[in-house]
């Protein structure tokens, strides 16, 4: 063997080794990896409750998502109660990393947010405000349906535009619905959905 083909060789078996070597350390750090770890690093809120009020809202997006995507179906499931549901991801959180799994998780087991709430009611976003703002505007009374004057920007409830509305409508119909009463959700559904 010539100089040249021994140092390839040695190169091809050094590289193999520590390609082995990198599996070998890498693996069982995967497998310690849990479905709830790589969930928390969405910063977004887990339902960990069978009594949170919120699963009948994922039953429902369960549903929604079935009928679109069958491989995301639980147990090969078409239908599953908001029971079955929470159980299924409770049990899922501790489990180890997959990415189906984590998936599935990730679709059905999150906080959901007020878009979704609107779809399960059968509301919709409306695409012209004109109505809803000039209804906000005459607006009197000092209730949990009144926007917060921060959250417009520190603007006048009279002096809000079209565009000022849309704004606020767009940037909370993604925001996590709360667990029971929730304000944020009242709101969205008086000012941002087609009046009826």
């Amino acid at each position: 063997m010539t100089a040249s083909v021994k140092l390839i060789s040695i190169a091809s078996v050094t590289t193999g080794a520590v390609g082995t070597a990198g599996v070998i350390y890498f693996k069982p750090k995967q497998a310690n990896v849990t479905i709830r770890q790589e969930l928390e690093k969405l910063g977004k809120t887990i339902l960990r409750k069978a009594e949170d009020s919120r699963w009948e809202i994922q039953e429902y997006i369960y549903k929604e998502v079935i009928s679109k995507t069958p491989s995301f179906k639980i147990d090969d499931k078409g239908v599953l109660t908001k029971n079955e549901l929470s159980q299924w991801c409770l049990e899922s959180l501790n489990k180890p990393y997959s990415l189906d799994l984590y998936n599935k998780v990730k679709a059905f087991c999150l906080a959901p947010s007020a878009k979704d709430k609107l779809s399960k009611n059968n509301k919709t976003v409306a695409t012209s405000l004109t109505q809803q703002v000039e209804n906000y505007k005459k607006y009197t009374q000092n209730d949990d349906l009144k926007i917060p004057e921060q959250e417009m920007e520190n603007k006048k409830q009279d002096t809000l535009t079209e565009g000022d509305l849309k704004k606020w409508c767009n940037s909370h119909l993604g925001m996590e619905l709360y667990d029971g009463d929730d304000k944020n959700y009242k709101r969205v559904e008086k000012w941002c959905t087609n009046t009826v």
